[in-house]
């Protein structure tokens, strides 16, 4: 009984993790998932930085600044092929319209939950609830504000 629940368990995880505070690397079903081409890599590891959608406009941007953005547009096409290709689950990269990411259903990435984490952090610690006598209502105010502000960029 424990093997099977921990069994189903497991198949709920996602099995695409990818670390970057460290060395990156990436990982499918705890085995090491080689990405031969670094530019493929650089896009995997941007994607996983934030689990949110990414504009391709930003993405062309940040690998090709110096080509038009049509020449852009064709070099990220094939990127997102060459990235697709070594996915063992291709439909763990999400392409909608004009928008690029990774199914946070299906990836996992340390970064991302660093961030959430320390949302939380920040959330608990400037919650009216806490003890922060020194503190007043303005002023703890400003540093959720500052706060916020800090995780969201």
């Amino acid at each position: 009984m424990s093997g099977e629940i921990e069994s189903r368990h497991r198949s709920e995880l996602p099995v695409l993790r990818v670390y970057m505070l460290g060395p990156p690397r990436a990982e499918w079903n705890d085995y090491p998932l080689l990405i031969p081409r670094r530019q493929t890599r650089a896009l995997l590891y941007r994607l996983a930085a934030r689990l949110e959608p990414v504009p391709r406009e930003q993405l062309c941007f940040l690998f090709w600044p110096d080509i038009p953005e049509s020449a852009a547009r064709r070099a990220l096409s094939h990127l997102l092929t060459h990235l697709r290709r070594v996915l063992p689950e291709p439909d763990a990269l999400l392409i909608a319209e004009d928008r690029i990411g990774l199914d946070p259903h299906r990836v996992w990435s340390d970064a991302e939950s660093f961030k959430q984490l320390c949302t939380g952090l920040i959330y608990d610690s400037l919650h009216p609830a806490f003890p922060f006598p020194t503190l007043q209502r303005g002023s703890r105010q400003a540093l959720r504000e500052r706060g916020r502000g800090a995780v969201g960029r």
